[in-house]
């Protein structure tokens, strides 16, 4: 006979593992929906300035009007991540068309770079931070393709243009109270003049507090040698 039954846990339809950025004192600087003609060029310039390597998570659709900007991002060492072909709000994206957005744009970095990645950002910030099962199994679906979802715990919204000086007090309070080791910058999506101005003095403000930039294949243990498409496994794309 049964006398009694209680319910010792809840189940759970999915697990989410956040893994990578163990180093509290390295961060990656990543940015969003470009190449773009007239902003990529100037973040790229004070990137070579600073020696800082840097990972761009491109727009397909941009990347194919900008392919000379694309060159550029790899040939001076910086990794390049795919942020779909039309900036698609996953969650309620079909499957389909999903994985038509990561084929085209992985086609795309194939015939332009000869060379594949493996990181991939979603469109829209709750995608990669799910709340919900509509937002994880997209993620499910790219994880099977073989890509790492990176995610941005480091948030300080330069997409709204809050402000020069709150875009860097953001970033490096946000840094120091160890919320992630990922910083969301963009480089395209509408006037980013604000974060071209805010980039120097977040590198600057970092490192005087002794933060060391990295790229993404750092931060999370990822191999960093290039990989031709005749390449019999898939790393990263790394100049």
């Amino acid at each position: 006979l049964i006398t009694n039954e209680g319910l010792i846990s809840y189940p759970s339809p999915f697990v989410i593992t956040r893994w990578g950025g163990t180093n509290k004192k390295k961060i990656a600087l990543t940015f969003d929906d470009g190449p773009d003609p007239r902003y990529t060029p100037q973040i790229l310039e004070i990137l070579r300035r600073y020696q800082t390597k840097a990972t761009f998570f491109v727009i397909g659709m941009n990347g194919s009007l900008n392919p000379d900007l694309l060159q550029q991002i790899a040939s001076e060492g910086h990794e390049i991540g795919s942020h779909t072909f039309t900036h698609p709000n996953i969650a309620v994206t079909s499957q389909k068309q999903l994985e038509l957005e990561l084929n085209t744009t992985e086609r795309l970095l194939e015939s332009t770079l000869k060379r594949k990645s493996v990181l991939f950002r979603p469109p829209y910030g709750e995608d990669a931070e799910p709340n919900t099962p509509d937002q994880v199994i997209p993620l499910e679906l790219i994880g099977n393709l073989g890509y790492y979802t990176i995610g941005m715990k480091i948030d300080p919204s330069d997409w709204n243009n809050p402000g020069i000086d709150e875009i860097v007090a953001a970033t490096i309070k946000q840094a120091e109270n160890r919320q992630g080791n990922v910083v969301l910058l963009h480089d395209s999506g509408g006037d980013r003049s604000q974060t071209i101005a805010a980039l120097p003095k977040i590198i600057q403000g970092l490192r005087q507090r002794g933060f060391e930039l990295v790229p993404i294949s750092e931060l999370i243990g990822l191999d960093r040698k290039s990989t031709r498409l005749n390449s019999s496994h898939t790393v990263i794309s790394y100049a």
